[in-house]
Formats: C-alpha cells, structure tokens, sequence
C-alpha cells in the first residue's frame, strides 16, 4: 500500500465503502432469513453430474500426470 492511500480522505473513503458493503449484506441476509430461501439440494443420483464428476476426476488425473511426464520426454527426446 502506498502512503498516500492512507490519507484522511482515502481512510474516510475506504470507510464509507466498507460500511456501505457491510450494510448491502446485512440487508441481503435479513431478506434470506425473512423468506426462507435456501439453495436447492442437488440429487446425488443426477446423471448429469456424476458425468461431469467422472470427466472431472480423469480430466484432473490427465494434467497431473502430464506436468509429471512432459519434462522426461522432452529430455529425453532432446538428449543428444
């Protein structure tokens, strides 16, 4: 942070964003509370999403084990 960020004028600044910020989210969660609303609970036997955990799972396992293997290939195939 640079030292003119902490000038009276930007503190009061960063204040007034921070209490406005604050109150935006007081306001959202009084409202969540009054009427209830909660996030769907999701079907653990979704076709949908087993496939895209699935395709998660082999897509992750893919890139680890390529930054693994990539650099021994090169070397090697490099290697005079």
């Amino acid at each position: 942070m640079k030292a003119h960020d902490m000038t009276e004028w930007h503190r009061a600044q960063l204040d007034a964003q921070q209490a406005h910020a604050r109150d935006h989210l007081d306001r959202r969660t009084a409202a969540a509370r009054q009427f209830g609303t909660t996030a769907p609970a999701g079907d653990p036997d979704d076709p949908e999403m087993k496939l895209w955990n699935i395709g998660g799972y082999w897509a992750m396992l893919f890139c680890i084990w390529f930054v693994f293997i990539a650099p021994i290939v090169l070397v090697l195939t490099l290697w005079d």
